[in-house]
């Protein structure tokens, strides 16, 4: 095959009729040089990585924590001296059927027990005296403004000695400490800072 008989494929943007030995030489060169730059690996841009530190939180100091209020302290006999006076009052008192609870009787002002004979009454004049009559609570709150007890005709002023040495023994349990009031055809009054008995006074007949 003779050159006129060879069919060329013209380099791009160069017509055939150009198309010398030089010109070849050029286009194979851009060819190479192209092939070159398709083959080059463009590296990436590195990624500046900025490091977030942790948010610092003050600590919350104790003051700034919304506290519960802490319950009242009720004022109370010690476990020994409750118990001593639990006794005493058992001799004389007689426990309630029903016990009321400790929240409704320290609501009443001046709460008040009465022995089955109605000859001898005890009434509370601190919250601790009040939980120790709690066992003997039946509904009675204040001292009757009869102070006579519901004794009809009440002769001289004489107590039964058998009421009075108990009330002594019960103040003893607390106290040193009492004063005795006493007058004509009433109640024997012997208080404490605690506790007040009223002794209603025996009849005698003529």
């Amino acid at each position: 095959m003779t050159d006129q008989e060879m069919n060329y494929t013209p380099y791009p943007g160069v017509d055939a009729e150009d198309m010398t030995e030089h010109n070849l030489t050029q286009a194979v060169k851009d060819l190479e040089q192209g092939t070159q730059a398709s083959q080059t690996v463009t590296e990436p841009e590195p990624v500046t990585v900025t490091e977030q530190k942790p948010e610092v939180t003050e600590p919350i100091k104790a003051s700034q924590i919304e506290q519960e209020p802490e319950p009242e302290q009720i004022e109370r006999f010690d476990v020994d001296t409750e118990s001593k006076l639990m006794k005493a009052f058992l001799k004389v008192f007689s426990e309630s059927e029903s016990v009321i609870s400790e929240e409704l009787l320290l609501k009443i002002d001046t709460p008040g027990i009465v022995e089955p004979a109605h000859v001898c009454m005890c009434v509370a004049k601190t919250t601790r005296a009040k939980l120790i009559l709690r066992r003997f609570y039946s509904g009675q709150s204040k001292v009757p403004s009869d102070v006579s007890m519901n004794l009809k005709n009440p002769g001289n002023s004489m107590y039964s000695l058998d009421y009075f040495q108990n009330i002594l023994k019960i103040l003893d349990v607390v106290t040193d400490h009492f004063r005795i009031i006493e007058g004509t055809d009433t109640p024997c009054i012997i208080e404490s800072e605690d506790f007040k008995f009223l002794l209603a006074p025996r009849i005698e007949e003529n």
